[in-house]
């Protein structure tokens, strides 16, 4: 019989902060990106999942524009990537709010998925992606491209991750 392979849960679903309950994604502007404090619990991780929950704002976005989720790994050692003549620091929770620095950042990002939004307002919008092989340090980086800020009514963003093992049996 040949050996199989299962997954074990490595690291139980947890909250990726973006702030204090997650206010760096309360109104997040059109054109705008938010991350998550570093993520250093999935060392051993061979997959991640991470789990979306993202709500539009009060006014109607743009039908067929996106939320983009992103992987962004760090070095262990300086935490920060280049975004033009300025470091993004990405030991804490951060924004970033200036367009030309957003677009410099994102092409050093793996993009996970999109969620495609309609016009609806106050609407929450939700999915799953996985990625493989997330290193020691990562971030969750989300990038709002609806046309409109996102919901700032009771904090409603949430997004987690959970950590996989391969084992063979």
């Amino acid at each position: 019989m040949a050996n199989e392979v299962h997954r074990k849960v490595q690291q139980s679903i947890t909250d990726a902060t973006f702030g204090a309950s997650n206010a760096n994604l309360d109104a997040l502007a059109d054109g705008d990106l938010a991350w998550s404090a570093a993520i250093t619990t999935c060392e051993d991780c061979d997959t991640i999942d991470v789990f979306v929950d993202i709500t539009t704002g009060g006014s109607a976005p743009t039908a067929g524009n996106t939320i983009s989720v992103f992987i962004g790994k760090a070095d262990d050692e300086a935490g920060e990537i280049r975004a033009g003549s300025d470091d993004i620091t990405t030991t804490s929770a951060g924004t970033e709010t200036v367009d030309a620095d957003v677009a410099r950042v994102t092409p050093h990002l793996d993009l996970l998925g999109v969620l495609k939004v309609d016009a609806t307002t106050e609407k929450a919008y939700r999915k799953a992606f996985s990625y493989p092989n997330p290193g020691a340090d990562f971030n969750i980086f989300i990038l709002n491209e609806t046309g409109t800020a996102l919901s700032s009514t009771g904090a409603p963003h949430q997004v987690h991750y959970r950590g996989w093992v391969d084992e063979v049996q």
